[in-house]
């Protein structure tokens, strides 16, 4: 509620007017969106998975750090986990998988991916979505550099992180047409991205919301194990309610300003 409708507003006004947005929004909006649709997807998941625990139930991760993920093959590891394994073992393997010979395992993959992009719903730029997705699994297969994680460990750290990066904009730019109306919305956003001659203008707002995108993004990529649940209990005891009411208190605050449904609820 707090960070998810926030970055919504950001990404609702660019795409569906990019042209007002501009330059700046436009920009601004699809980094807002990329956010907006994991806290949102992310946070109603944690939810789920909280209150099946207190029944007594044991349900699987969903989400794990995607975007630190090091290549569009990690990113469907740590992405929506239930739905790509339910692809990889319905779709892929039936299909023949990377067993396939010659062709067939890019065949493959883009099948998946592309079933994967309707399972969103019948639209083109849900296709579209889905067969840039495709289109780079099978890049990452071709050039063998599908995120083997010792390899990729042994980097530096600074190469670590530049790679985190360049995947992270990667997707970024792959949300556009799944969160667009239509492929011409799509294409409009695009050409606002890039239109030097309608740059709009910077505000405070927009400020908040790159410093929240940046911040989720650190957060996500550090190179720390250590377990935020274990660290919040560890804290003293009169701390940690005072960090429970201050989020309580805050969540009161942006709800009073009205509800926003669940992104994935549509689909």
């Amino acid at each position: 509620m707090i960070l998810a409708d926030t970055l919504g507003i950001f990404a609702d006004a660019a795409f569906s007017n990019p042209s007002e947005a501009g330059t700046i929004g436009a920009w601004i909006g699809i980094y807002a969106f990329a956010f907006q649709i994991y806290f949102d997807f992310s946070g109603y998941t944690d939810m789920a998975l909280g209150c099946a625990t207190l029944l007594g139930y044991d349900l699987p991760e969903n989400f794990r750090q995607p975007y630190a993920a090091w290549s569009v093959t990690d990113f469907w590891r740590r992405w929506h986990i239930t739905l790509s394994t339910w692809l990889r073992d319905y779709l892929y393997i039936p299909l023949g998988g990377s067993r396939s010979p010659g062709l067939g395992v890019y065949r493959n993959l883009m099948i998946t991916m592309l079933l994967g992009g309707l399972w969103h719903g019948a639209a083109w730029n849900f296709l579209i979505w889905g067969g840039l997705q495709g289109a780079l699994l099978c890049l990452e297969r071709a050039f063998n550099i599908r995120g083997h994680e010792a390899s990729f460990h042994s980097l530096s750290p600074s190469r670590r992180t530049l790679i985190r990066c360049a995947v992270f904009n990667l997707i970024v730019f792959t949300w556009i047409p799944f969160r667009s109306p239509s492929v011409d919305g799509a294409l409009s956003l695009i050409a606002a991205m890039f239109n030097a001659y309608g740059a709009g203008q910077l505000v405070a707002g927009h400020i908040m919301a790159l410093g929240i995108v940046a911040w989720a993004w650190v957060w996500q990529v550090r190179d720390n194990d250590k377990d935020l649940r274990a660290g919040l209990f560890a804290i003293p005891t009169a701390m940690k309610y005072a960090l429970y009411g201050l989020t309580l208190m805050s969540i009161a605050v942006f709800s009073s300003q009205g509800s926003v449904p669940f992104i994935y609820f549509q689909f």
